[in-house]
Formats: structure tokens, sequence, C-alpha cells
């Protein structure tokens, strides 16, 4: 062998004479060969003042010097043109171009268009196989998007999930062992979704987001029951959707909201205790005749009917309001004196008792003379009850009996929040 595989650099024999010629020759060859820049691969034939050292990739049918050189690395040098044979994987610069070429073979192609074919890839993997399925497949603990710092009006970066139609779906999936355990996104309609799943198979709304107005949804299942999906949209969720239970939860945290099924009330935990936000019990009584009072004696007024009556607290058979649950209440009452006969008391009185004593706040006085029919009383008082402790109004003549005319008498009241 007179020359090197790959390069073809002529190789010093055995007891050649003059070994520098072939030494400087092969030295030459290496420079040419070596970190290929070319100055153009386009000229039909040499320049007429080419520079030491000056390479081209000479084109197809060349004229001049270079006629037989067809794509070829021509280099000048000692002032002739000679001509290197490439080989595939070759890389040369072009300089006029500011672009590398690959020789494959068959020609030179710019680098970048190889580099361009990634843009059909069937498949992509990395550290994975991808397939028919997953064009694109990843295995890592991590990946990372992020913004493109090269452009000035660069800052934003969005990842686009688009389907073919309304019907199908575009969702991220979360899964264990490659078995969906969750999917969120645009599923099967234009509303935002997610859904749980505790096998991969059946799944379950567990929030969804209208596309038309924003307004979020909890589904009415959402204590694990099946949501139906043959019932309306409108059946099967609501705005919120809470599932009840026969009793406050054993403690809570501030902001917590729940039902409580027995007391047939929501509520929420205050940081202490768990305290109504609807259905606070609230009533107005009538008594639906007048009622005689002695002379000297408190005697209990019998309202007897509720005009209304929330949580059933007013109790008309007893005449009077028990308390559902501890709390603050504010309670008032309403009584018009009628005359019996011609008794003319001089004081009427009236108060509230709590638990069949007096309670210490909320009373009345009229002194006389009354005017029957006209002179009344008001009372209003705010009481901390606790749960199953009552209030009946009470009322006393002073002087001479009479009684608390049905007409115009009243007692109402309502738990504060």
């Amino acid at each position: 062998m007179s020359t090197t595989r790959n390069l073809a650099l002529p190789l010093i024999a055995a007891a050649q004479a003059q070994k520098h010629v072939t030494h400087n020759e092969a030295l030459a060859l290496l420079d040419a060969l070596v970190q290929i820049a070319c100055l153009d691969k386009d000229r039909p034939a040499p320049p007429p003042s080419p520079a030491e050292g000056d390479r081209y990739l000479v084109p197809d049918d060349p004229g001049g010097a270079w006629t037989g050189l067809a794509g070829q690395v021509a280099c000048f040098q000692g002032g002739v043109w000679i001509g290197l044979v490439p080989r595939p994987g070759w890389l040369a610069w072009l300089v006029d171009e500011g672009e590398a070429y690959l020789f494959t073979g068959a020609g030179w192609i710019p680098l970048a268009a190889t580099l361009r074919s990634l843009r059909n890839l069937a498949g992509l993997g990395v550290n994975a196989v991808p397939d028919a399925e997953n064009r694109l497949a990843v295995k890592a603990d991590g990946a990372l998007f992020s913004w493109d710092e090269t452009k000035p009006e660069a800052g934003d970066i969005r990842l686009a999930l688009n389907r073919r139609a309304a019907g199908r779906d575009a969702a991220l999936s979360f899964q264990t062992g490659f078995s969906a355990r969750a999917l969120f996104g645009l599923l099967g309609g234009d509303d935002l979704a997610l859904k749980v799943s505790g096998d991969g198979a059946a799944f379950v709304t567990a929030l969804s987001v209208a596309a038309g107005s924003g307004r979020v949804r909890l589904p009415a299942g959402l204590d694990g029951t099946p949501v139906g999906t043959a019932e309306p949209a409108a059946a099967r969720f609501s705005a919120l959707t809470l599932v009840p239970a026969s009793a406050d939860p054993a403690g809570g945290a501030l902001g917590q909201i729940a039902v409580n099924s027995s007391a047939g009330a929501l509520k929420w935990f205050d940081g202490a205790k768990w305290a109504r936000i609807a259905n606070l019990a609230k009533f107005s009584a009538r008594t639906n005749y007048d009622n005689y009072i002695p002379a000297g004696a408190w005697t209990r007024i019998a309202f007897n009917e509720a005009d209304s009556n929330d949580q059933g607290a007013f109790r008309a058979g007893q005449n009077r309001f028990v308390a559902p649950e501890a709390g603050l209440y504010r309670l008032g009452a309403a009584l018009t004196y009628r005359r019996n006969g011609t008794s003319q008391p001089s004081l009427f009185e009236a108060r509230l008792y709590r638990g069949g004593a007096p309670a210490g706040r909320g009373r009345s006085a009229a002194a006389g003379p009354l005017a029957d029919g006209v002179s009344g009383l008001l009372i209003d008082a705010v009481l901390p009850l606790a749960a199953g402790e009552w209030v009946e109004v009470f009322a006393r003549f002073t002087g001479a009996d009479g009684y608390a005319a049905a007409a115009d008498s009243a007692f109402h009241g309502a738990q504060l929040p």
C-alpha cells in the first residue's frame, strides 16, 4: 500500500530517496483535508488569481484547470490545482454561504437539510422507544419547557393540545403503572373537566367548569355515587353540592363548610365551632283568643298559632320558642290591652321568661290610665340560649285584671348569624 486508506496520503517507502518530498506532500494534503473550509461550490471554472491553499467544491462539468475534477475538493498548491476525492461522511464549510455541507457519497448536501429531515420523523424517543400510539416517548425524571430568550418579543410559553372536534378529548392523563387515575382537560365537550378513577376503568367527574359562563360545578355524586349520564346536565350538577352528614363533623379547619342533615343546616367552621350560615331558626306567632290576666299575677300569654316556623322551633302547644341549637337569638313581642268590663288597671307589664324564670332582659310596662284596644307594650331583646332552652312571654296587671287582646299581639324571633 503506497497511500493511507482513508485520506490517500502518500506513504514513505522503505529505503526511499528524498523522503522529505513524500512527507511534505502528505502534510500538504492534511493541510487541505483537515478542517475543510471551501470558498465556493458554484464556480464552473477556477478563479483567475487563486491564493496558495485556496479550496473549492468543484461542480459538475467544470472547465479550465478543473476539467476532470467534478465533485472533488480542488486545492491550489504549488501553483497547480489538485483534486481530492471526497468520501462519505466528509464535512466542508462553505465560506461564502456560511453553511456546512455533508458528502453522502452521491454529492454534497447542506447539513441543515439533514437536520430539517427531523421535522417529519415517524417517531422520536428520548431514553425510550416510540410506537404507533405514542410517537414521542420520553423516559426521564423531569421535562422542561421554557420561553425562548433569544427572541426579544418572547416571554410566553404555551403547550397546545389540539383535538379534531368537540366530541373528542384534549386532555392530560395521570397514570399509575400505565393505568389512568385522573384525566384533566376537554373531555368529550367544551367544558373543562377533572375526572378521577380508582381502577382506571370507571371515572367520576370531580370538577367541571362551564365553557360559556366559567361557572364551577361539582357533581351531585361527589360522595362516590356514580353520576348518571342519562339525566339532563342541570340534574347532574349543581352550583355547589356537599355530602350531608347526620351531625356536625368532629372539629374542623377555619372556613370549612359542611351540611348537617339532622339540623337541616349548611354550616361553616369559625375556628372554634360549627355555625349556621343557612336555614337559621326564625318564627312569627300569634294568639287566636284574648288572654285573661288576673291582677297581680305574672301570666303566660298563650301564643298558639304560627304564621311561620322554620325548623319547628316554635311550639304552639306549649306557647314557647325552643332554641334548636346554642346561639344568639333576637326575640320580640307585642301586646295590646283590652279592658275587662269596668276594670281599670294602673299598670300593664310584660317580660320574657327563659327556662321558666324571668330572663333578666326584655321587659316593658305602660302606666294607667290604659286605653282599651290602644295601649300596648313592645319587647325587644337579644338572648344567648343553649340548645333546648325555651323562651315564653308573660304579662301582669296591677290594681285590676284585664286581657291581652288577640288583635295586634304577636311573638317573634330569629337566630343571629
